[in-house]
């Protein structure tokens, strides 16, 4: 039905879910009130600081993903 006409394997729906973390960790950081007057280094680093954070809380999934891929790109 339509859950496979978006995802048609586990594998997109992992890739979602990073692609997810990223979009969040953007939207979080930004609303940050200094966010406006961040130069272009302190956005990144406020990035990957809120990135960070949202992986830890969802620190089961990350490591699962990161393992099956290891695991993918193992076998290739």
């Amino acid at each position: 039905g339509e859950f496979y006409r978006h995802y048609a394997s586990f594998a997109a729906i992992e890739r979602e879910a990073w692609v997810e973390f990223g979009r969040e960790a953007r939207a979080q950081a930004a609303q940050e009130p200094a966010w406006q007057g961040y130069g272009a280094r302190e956005k990144l680093l406020a990035f990957y600081y809120t990135l960070l954070e949202i992986l830890k809380n969802n620190r089961s999934f990350v490591l699962l993903t990161l393992k099956r891929s290891q695991q993918r790109r193992l076998a290739v």
